[in-house]
């Protein structure tokens, strides 16, 4: 979603007619893409769920600030659930869990050859459509072969939209395990406004052990980024005709000088995004 609005680029350049109002639209979501890259960051209030490495430190930093709520903080990985396709006619069988940035969205579980070839999806529509008990019957009731197992009891409530993504995992005649956070923390600080989170204790090493899922970025947008956005628009829309790579030309000795800029963003404007480009310790 863009930073700012049709209606208000078109007031600030005086534009009345509606003729280009598609292009705008489109330069806008340019110029909002644009900003975002070269701030690292995204601006718009959205939910995440990531994970991190431990790092053996109190503390980490999240992508996106400033954050407004913390939903989750776990330090561990558990494997709660398995599954194995015995399907003597199939010669593969294997499993995906999709996934946002949020939440998981369902669980495929495809056959490869024979009779039953083809793909069943358990899908998980919102929160409380399946908790893991139930994804584990849903998959055992598929039948032509398939066999799921609740290995961890004091798993069977969690929201099975918890559980991390799977793609392509192997599963005729071996198992594959389905992962989840897990070491729920609720001992922890937050800094909203740069995204530092830190532990009471710390977190410890590890690959993609710890699972935050949080809200950052802005309900409302700072009028400097709006004003950022405008310019930006009204660069590319007043410049369409032009190549925003090139900063100047002589017609002498026909030299070029092209900008320095990945983004296509002119200087005067990349100045003024220096404050809003993604904190680091």
């Amino acid at each position: 979603m863009a930073l700012t609005t049709t209606a208000l680029f078109k007031s600030y350049i005086g534009k009345e007619t509606a003729e280009d109002d598609t292009l705008i639209s489109a330069l806008l979501d340019r110029s909002t893409s644009a900003i975002n890259n070269y701030c690292d960051r995204i601006f718009e209030s959205d939910t995440y769920r990531e994970r991190y490495d431990g790092n053996g430190m109190s503390k980490i930093m999240l992508k996106q600030y400033p954050v407004t709520e913390i939903q989750m903080v776990a330090t561990s990985v558990a494997e709660p659930v398995r599954i194995i396709n015995e399907d003597s006619g199939a010669w593969n069988a294997y499993c995906n869990v999709d996934v946002t940035d949020e939440n998981s969205t369902g669980l495929d579980c495809v056959i490869q050859g024979g009779t039953n070839d083809g793909a069943d999806t358990t899908a998980f529509a919102a929160r409380g459509t399946h908790t893991l008990t139930s994804l584990v019957a849903a998959v055992n009731a598929l039948g032509k072969s398939w066999t799921a197992t609740l290995d961890i009891s004091s798993f069977g409530l969690y929201d099975a939209m918890e559980l991390f993504q799977v793609s392509g995992k192997m599963c005729h005649d071996e198992y594959v395990y389905l992962q989840a956070p897990d070491n729920l923390q609720d001992d922890y600080e937050i800094y909203d406004d740069r995204g530092t989170l830190k532990l009471a204790g710390k977190f410890a090493r590890g690959y993609k052990n710890v699972t935050v899922r949080y809200t950052a970025g802005y309900t409302t947008i700072p009028d400097d980024l709006i004003q950022i956005c405008i310019d930006l628009t009204n660069s590319y829309y007043q410049s369409r005709t032009k190549d925003l790579s090139v900063k100047s030309e002589k017609l002498g000795d026909h030299a070029i000088t092209m900008t320095d800029s990945s983004f296509g963003i002119p200087d005067s404007i990349k100045s003024r995004m220096a404050v809003w480009k993604k904190w680091s310790i």
